[in-house]
């Protein structure tokens, strides 16, 4: 299954081929910045994968505050 990020990042690059200037620039940088926050996102969890102290991780949750 395919994460959030993952697929707002390729979304992100099916638009880029479409794009020019000043927006392609926006939207590589867009890009860069969720392909950085996604591997961030991937090393804590395997590290909290591999530790010792029993956990429950969850990702990808969106909550929501009325």
């Amino acid at each position: 299954m395919k994460s959030d990020s993952s697929a707002f990042i390729s979304r992100l690059k099916e638009i880029l081929e479409k794009s020019s200037g000043n927006t392609k620039d926006r939207i590589e940088r867009e890009i860069k910045l969720a392909s950085l926050g996604e591997f961030g996102e991937n090393n804590i969890a395997y590290d909290l994968r591999i530790s010792s102290i029993p956990i429950y991780v969850l990702r990808d949750i969106h909550l929501e505050y009325l």
